[in-house]
């Protein structure tokens, strides 16, 4: 398992990115991923981060590719996304 940090930008509100995501948290569970927490940056409400526990980051990138349109739907901005990977 690796912990993964995932920082970036959204066109919509934290609190409507995140009704979104925090919607999908089964399916994330389903593919071993979980997310330990999230949070919108206090000088910079356009930027997210994600920490969460995944087996590997291509595992995580699979379950993203799966689930593009609801990403989209999200506000979340696909280009501006960053993966930092950490081991435990």
């Amino acid at each position: 398992m690796v912990v993964i940090h995932i920082t970036f930008n959204i066109t919509t509100t934290f609190d409507e990115w995140v009704k979104i995501f925090d919607a999908d948290q089964d399916q994330l569970n389903a593919d071993n991923i979980t997310t330990l927490t999230r949070g919108v940056n206090q000088s910079d409400p356009s930027q997210v981060r994600i920490v969460c526990k995944a087996p590997s980051l291509e595992a995580l990138e699979q379950n993203m590719a799966r689930n593009n349109a609801k990403i989209d739907d999200s506000g979340h901005v696909v280009e501006s996304t960053v993966f930092e990977v950490f081991s435990e």
